[in-house]
């Protein structure tokens, strides 16, 4: 983190109004001085019109009066951070539930796919723990992490072959009924063969890709003997969490986070294609963690899954806080905690 404030905070004298560089920094930290923040809103006012610039810098203000306790002047200059880019793309809502129907189209049906039990998938909502158990599983030595991979969505798309300029769409998934479940396995493990041998050819690989939530159905189908893990949290803190978070601009996925009752919204949805996965697809393919349980007893869940996964108990789990590998998701410096500081 040392190394980061550093690259940071040297972007901040070359560029003193970068936004990203601003809510990359604050981000970092527990904030301990409100020092910066007549800079930050400052610039805020100066960047009227600009959609991009006001959601990083509002979620930096944001995130200081959360530091220091000021919960309802923070969820206020969320508001006005996201409220440009709101109004530019509207509410997604009516368009994710179009993909949640269509999502719950691909099962249940015969698993015909390619066999193997290395792939191991860990889908969720953001923010509601799956790098925390990405870290915790990956820290066994038969597992390795390839991060949040596209490969499966990808191979989806490509044989779909639909001209919507989405990965994932309602028309994706609507084709992808049709598929060879098969070669989209075969496809999946073929471009996860390069990061599985870089691993060091583990019994396990993850990708905790949380869309491949929606393709769990398929999944299972194109690779019967994978194991899915689904990170599940309470709804008004997955919600909020959500809200919170500052998305990818580019990424129209999460575009829900930018309205807290579009954030409820998505919630339901999500929770109403768990049921749905979790009546349809066999118990010892899928199975669902809450994050409260896993916080509350880290190692009776670690060994539940790590037997749902084939897998020895390993006391390595519990000092995922140690584990070197690189984290690129809203996670990084949580993850990096130990067990006794995540309750």
């Amino acid at each position: 983190m040392d190394g980061a404030e550093t690259a940071y905070r040297a972007a901040l004298k070359v560029e003193p109004d970068h936004p990203r560089a601003w809510s990359s920094l604050v981000s970092l930290r527990k904030q301990t001085t409100r020092e910066a923040l007549p800079e930050l809103i400052r610039l805020f006012d100066a960047a009227e019109g600009d959609a991009v610039r006001r959601l990083h810098l509002g979620h930096a203000i944001a995130k200081t009066l959360e530091d220091f306790g000021e919960p309802e002047d923070s969820l206020a200059w969320l508001g006005r951070a996201k409220a440009l880019r709101r109004a530019a793309v509207g509410s997604p809502i009516a368009h994710d539930r179009a993909v949640f129907e269509a999502a719950a189209g691909l099962g249940p049906a015969p698993a015909s796919g390619q066999s193997g039990d290395r792939p191991v998938f860990i889908v969720g909502l953001p923010r509601s723990g799956t790098t925390l158990l990405d870290r915790v599983l990956s820290s066994h030595p038969d597992v390795a992490s390839a991060g949040e991979l596209s490969d499966f969505s990808i191979a989806v798309k490509r044989m779909a072959g639909t001209p919507s300029e989405r990965v994932l769409d309602p028309e994706t998934l609507i084709a992808a009924r049709t598929l060879d479940r098969a070669e989209i396995g075969r496809r999946y493990l073929e471009t996860t063969q390069r990061r599985w041998r870089a691993a060091g050819s583990p019994a396990r690989l993850i990708d905790k890709m949380p869309l491949n939530s929606l393709y769990a159905g398929l999944i299972h189908q194109a690779l019967p003997d994978a194991r899915i893990i689904a990170l599940r949290r309470h709804p008004v803190d997955s919600a909020l969490a959500n809200y919170r978070q500052l998305f990818a601009t580019d990424f129209p996925f999460y575009d829900y986070g930018l309205d807290l009752a579009d954030a409820g919204a998505y919630y339901a949805l999500f929770d109403g294609l768990m049921a749905h996965w979790r009546e349809t697809l066999p118990p010892d393919r899928f199975t669902e963690v809450w994050y409260e349980d896993l916080v509350a007893d880290l190692e009776g869940q670690t060994r539940r899954l790590l037997a749902f996964l084939g897998l020895d108990w390993d006391p390595a789990c519990l000092d995922f806080h140690a584990n070197t590998a690189p984290v690129t998701t809203a996670s990084s410096v949580q993850v990096r905690h130990r067990p006794t500081e995540l309750a």
